[in-house]
């Protein structure tokens, strides 16, 4: 199984990247940061229940190129984990799914520190652990562990997406990255609940660039050309 979610997620980034020209500005990401998940449930959890979200890391790289001199696509890999923990009078339950969050957005740049972007994810979760701690009267505590096959190993959402980013050192840029994640998959197949996904995600890093854009300088080939009138025969010259 998992070998087939990175052969799927090797293939989406090879569609992804082969129209790519080398003709434009190509940047790589390097991130890392956290993450808050709390997932939407129908129905709620049961009364006296407290439901928590924990933190989790999250770690990955993006690339992205221009559309046009304001838009701009960014895709990547990012090593994704939720985290949530469910407590009663008698019982905590922590979930943990870990995988492969797979971002596609297009980023409206503001500025050349500030973007705004909108997409949709794919997210691959390819382990998805239950760890239960039952509490006994007086007696101690009883815990298990368990691969939670309730729940669905592939995800589709939409990514808001806000992101500042300064230079450093030359072209590099420091980025600030903050996401809201709104999941539209239904991820728990027991049909007895429904199970949305709902989170945000703060990411730091270093965006590097790999190509430069080329584009033609006007005074060039305003150079080049009143070159050529000048050593151009005048009528009736002989070459």
């Amino acid at each position: 199984m998992v070998l087939r979610l990175r052969s799927a997620l090797f293939f989406i980034l090879i569609l992804l990247i082969a129209p790519i020209s080398t003709a434009h500005a190509l940047n790589l990401s390097v991130v890392g940061g956290l993450n808050r998940y709390h997932p939407s449930t129908n129905p709620d959890p049961p009364s006296g229940s407290t439901f928590s979200p924990k933190s989790a890391f999250d770690f990955g790289a993006l690339i992205d190129l221009p559309i046009d001199d304001r838009y701009r696509f960014e895709t990547g890999v990012i090593r994704h984990t939720r985290t949530n923990l469910l407590d009663d009078a008698t019982t905590s339950t922590e979930s943990s799914y870990r995988g492969w969050l797979v971002p596609l957005t297009i980023r409206f740049m503001r500025a050349d520190f500030l973007g705004f972007g909108f997409g949709p994810y794919l997210a691959f979760l390819n382990a998805r652990t239950t760890s239960k701690t039952t509490y006994l009267n007086g007696t101690g505590t009883s815990s298990s562990q368990y691969d939670n096959v309730t729940l669905k190993n592939f995800e589709v959402g939409l990514r808001i997406n806000l992101r500042l980013a300064f230079p450093v050192w030359g072209n590099i840029k420091a980025l600030f990255d903050g996401s809201y994640l709104l999941g539209f998959t239904d991820i728990n197949t027991s049909r007895v609940a429904e199970d949305k996904n709902q989170e945000l995600l703060f990411l730091v890093g270093f965006q590097i660039p790999l190509t430069t854009e080329s584009v033609s300088s006007p005074s060039a080939e305003s150079a080049a050309s009143q070159t050529l009138k000048t050593n151009a025969p005048s009528p009736g010259e002989k070459p």
